[in-house]
């Protein structure tokens, strides 16, 4: 109704004002543009973070909200992407990262993840396609961390040990940062050269005390070392920067048994299982452990996990779990 009236009353002014208005009409719909324009930036910026969450459902109700396909715009099919990514629907994620891609084919983040989902089906043509997608990443942009960083995971995946060492090499010369340093010293512990993986843990930690992945990796050249007294001083600094259900606890656990503190591995050894419900194999130690402690109540406990998830019991298992006088005979 406005712009109405704003009409109506331009047709009554003299010609001499029509260049002028035709100026405020322009300047204002350059105003209306950037306002759009902010407005989808404010709607991605909360997108992704729900993206940066995980919490693909969500995130697809907003994008069809603010972004209604078909869109041309390139960053809204990106999140499209993960979206579909996050819900499992890869078909639908590839379908909308190919769409960015031909919008913008010079972004190496949309490479990254059209690599990443093909990387994630898993299937070997899937895998040469992530390879690929992941190089090219790389070549537009030489310091891409994250398309380095998934092609190392690639190679490790496949156990082209050739190929974790070279792309981490090339990624610490391109990129210098704790991330860089820490992968490389992956490389390094693949063939057992644990000086070099310290030197890399040390360049890592120098660089960001508070990584807890270079903690994590100076923590298995300590126990490679057989030093479980620094190997129980990298644990720690490892624990205390990283989230409660990403810590390894597993390897904790493995650490005090070596140091013959055994309440202590019992209660990494809960904590992982805890965490890894799952680890099947650790669960299982865990019980031995119990019950070499005489505590057969809680190996039994620890063990009914694997019989309530139908995993088949070792002969030695069964033999434990009667001798704990805990079960049933023949379970």
């Amino acid at each position: 109704m406005k712009n109405l009236i704003i009409i109506v009353c331009c047709l009554g002014l003299a010609s001499c004002t029509f260049s002028y208005n035709e100026e405020t009409t322009s300047s204002t719909k350059t105003e209306i543009t950037r306002v759009e324009k902010d407005k989808d930036e404010i709607a991605l910026g909360s997108i992704n973070m729900l993206l940066d969450k995980q919490e693909g459902p969500k995130a697809l109700v907003q994008l069809k909200k603010y972004f209604p396909l078909p869109t041309s715009n390139d960053e809204a099919l990106h999140a499209y992407a993960k979206a579909y990514f996050y819900i499992g629907d890869y078909d639908s994620a590839l379908y909308s990262v190919n769409e960015a891609l031909e919008i913008d084919p010079d972004f190496q983040g949309y490479y990254t993840t059209r690599g990443y989902i093909h990387h994630s089906r898993g299937d070997e043509g899937d895998l040469k396609i992530a390879h690929d997608n992941y190089v090219q990443a790389i070549q537009i942009s030489p310091s891409s961390e994250q398309a380095y960083i998934n092609l190392i995971e690639l190679y490790n995946q496949v156990g082209d040990s050739v190929g974790v060492y070279t792309a981490s090499k090339t990624f610490i010369t391109n990129v210098q940062t704790a991330q860089s340093y820490a992968k490389m010293a992956d490389a390094y512990l693949l063939y057992n050269d644990l000086d070099s993986a310290r030197i890399l843990c040390d360049m890592s930690l120098e660089s960001d005390e508070k990584y807890g992945y270079a903690w994590y990796k100076l923590m298995v050249v300590n126990f490679r070392e057989g030093n479980m007294d620094k190997a129980l001083a990298s644990y720690g600094s490892y624990k205390a920067n990283t989230d409660k259900e990403d810590i390894s606890y597993r390897d904790g656990y493995l650490i005090y048994l070596e140091l013959e503190d055994f309440e202590k591995a019992i209660q990494e050894g809960e904590l992982a299982i805890k965490y890894s419900p799952n680890d099947f194999e650790m669960i299982a130690a865990l019980g031995n452990l119990y019950k070499n402690q005489n505590r057969c109540e809680d190996a039994c406990r620890v063990w009914q996990a694997l019989i309530d998830n139908e995993i088949k019991l070792a002969e030695e298992l069964k033999n434990n779990l009667k001798s704990c006088a805990c079960l049933e005979a023949g379970v």
